[in-house]
Order: structure tokens, then C-alpha cells, then sequence
């Protein structure tokens, strides 16, 4: 089985830099540590439903990861990152 890599898109970036420095530097620690070059994705993933049907998210705390799986490239892509009341709008 291939390794996953993780990849940042813009978008992401753009949630990471409105957040605090701190709690920002925690969510990517811990997201590239879990992440990462890791052989399955959904065994830290969870599914999202309705409108966010195809979406996985990962938990920090009261944070969340939103990710897409791009399967024919071995890639988890975060597309959104927030506070968990903030980041299904």
C-alpha cells in the first residue's frame, strides 16, 4: 500500500494565518505527525455527511482539519481549517 502525503492548499493556509500563532503551530504539528506519510488515511479521518458528503475531517481539540482524499495521487489535501462552531458554514 502506498504512503499518503499530506498537502496544504491556499485556502487552508489563509484559516491557519487568522488563527492564533500558538494554536495554529499546534494544529500543524499534530496534522503532519498524523497525517503524513501514513498508509491509511481513514483510520484517524472521519466521513462528513450531506453537503460535505466526499469530506473528512480531522480533530485538534475544539479544532478541525477538513480534507479531501485525492486518491489516484496518494494525497490528503486540507482545504479548510477552524474552530469546530466555524468550520461547516
Amino acid at each position: 500500500m502506498a504512503n499518503w502525503r499530506l498537502r496544504w492548499s491556499e485556502s487552508a493556509l489563509k484559516d491557519l494565518r487568522k488563527l492564533d500563532k500558538h494554536i495554529a503551530k499546534v494544529i500543524v504539528m499534530k496534522t503532519h505527525s498524523s497525517l503524513d506519510n501514513i498508509d491509511d488515511p481513514m483510520a484517524v479521518l472521519s466521513s462528513l455527511r450531506y453537503a460535505k458528503k466526499g469530506q473528512y475531517k480531522y480533530h485538534i481539540g475544539f479544532y478541525r482539519v477538513i480534507c479531501l482524499l485525492i486518491d489516484n495521487e496518494c494525497i490528503v489535501e486540507a482545504v479548510s481549517v477552524g474552530h469546530r462552531r466555524d468550520v461547516y458554514k
